[in-house]
Order: structure tokens, then C-alpha cells, then sequence
């Protein structure tokens, strides 16, 4: 009978080192999983935070563009007023009473 009782213990032995192994096989196997997920993680939030930069950047190219293009727009609108109303428009130093002449002449500025 010890026999037998000495064969189990070495069965339970052996049955406690393969669970053992398989247990720390897949603590490895889910280390590897966790950080791939952290990383993908991290590559997504610096993906998203280069997204929020670029689009700040668009927003503020937009806004000076649309300055721009009011000035442009107010200067066309003084030079057409200047020349149609008020017998001409005098652009550097220069009197025009055709709206065309005086508007290319203010676009050379």
C-alpha cells in the first residue's frame, strides 16, 4: 500500500507542476496580451492628440484666411464705393474714376 500512496503523491506532484506550468503559461500569455493593449492604447490617444492639434491648426489657417479675405473683400468695397460715388478714387497718389483701373491698381498693393 505505501507504494500505491507514494505513486499518487507523485501523480498529485506531477498533475501540480503541469497546472502550474499552464497556470504560468497563460499569467504570460495575458502579461503579453495586457501590454499589446496598452500599447495599442497609447498609440491611440497620441493618434488622437495629433488629430486635435491638426485640427486646431486647420481652424486657426481658416480663421486668419477669412481675415485675410475680409480685408481684401473691404478694400474692393472702398476702392467700387470711392470710384462709382465719389467721382474716383485716389490710390497712391493716383485719381481713377473707372472702377476697374482703380481696383487693379489697389490689387498691386
Amino acid at each position: 500500500m505505501s507504494n500505491l500512496a507514494q505513486e499518487d503523491r507523485e501523480k498529485e506532484k506531477k498533475k501540480r507542476k503541469l497546472m502550474l506550468i499552464v497556470l504560468t503559461f497563460v499569467l504570460i500569455i495575458a502579461a503579453f496580451a495586457s501590454i499589446g493593449a496598452y500599447h495599442k492604447h497609447q498609440e491611440r490617444v497620441a493618434a488622437e492628440q495629433k488629430y486635435k492639434e491638426n485640427l486646431s491648426s486647420a481652424y486657426d489657417q481658416m480663421v486668419a484666411a477669412g481675415s485675410m479675405m475680409e480685408d481684401i473683400i473691404n478694400g474692393y468695397t472702398e476702392v467700387w464705393h470711392a470710384a462709382i460715388w465719389n467721382n474716383g478714387a485716389t490710390i497712391e497718389g493716383q485719381h481713377y474714376t473707372d472702377f476697374n483701373m482703380a481696383l487693379a491698381r489697389n490689387s498691386k498693393e
